[in-house]
């Protein structure tokens, strides 16, 4: 009996996770997906609008992948001058260690921003990737790390950002 409700504990979370399908995660529209590392899962948080993808937790941080779109009627280049201004605004020491252009599988051209920065008590380095959706909607795809794994989960969060498709 208590493998039989394990199991449908396991059917319940599977089947409430209705924006990942083919080990793809996708937004609540479906406008934008990429495929979850290897072994990941995906998670409701209250308060947002899309699912998260976490990685095993170590040291009491799971590394995480989170997308937020959002209107914003500008460019891309207009749009990551807007969130480095913000993140300078409220993150008190934001550190932008790289800026650089980045294409997906697919063809679409994005913007790769490596920072590191202090969320309460937690060092965290992110990769933040801005692409354009259709108009006037822009992507961030925010993936995060403990500052101290350093350059750990790079090679999962490119693939994850390579395998980016948006309809």
């Amino acid at each position: 009996m208590r493998y039989l409700l394990l199991l449908l504990a396991l059917m319940t979370l599977e089947a409430s996770e209705p924006n990942t399908v083919n080990n793809r995660l996708s937004t609540a529209d479906g406008a934008l997906s990429f495929e979850l590392p290897q072994g990941w899962l995906t998670r409701e948080m209250p308060g947002m609008k899309n699912y998260l993808a976490f990685g095993a937790p170590a040291q009491g941080f799971a590394p995480n992948i989170n997308i937020v779109d959002e209107q914003a009627k500008m460019t891309l280049e207009q749009y990551q001058a807007a969130c480095l201004a913000g993140m300078t605004k409220i993150m008190p020491d934001f550190k932008l260690a790289e800026n650089a252009e980045f294409v997906t599988a697919a063809g679409v051209s994005g913007r790769r921003l490596v920072v590191t920065n202090t969320q309460g008590q937690i060092a965290l380095r992110q990769v933040f990737f801005l692409l354009s959706g259709r108009d006037p909607i822009k992507f961030v795809v925010t993936c995060s790390a403990l500052a101290a794994d350093g350059e750990t989960h790079d090679l999962e969060f490119d693939a994850a950002a390579q395998s980016i498709l948006i309809k």
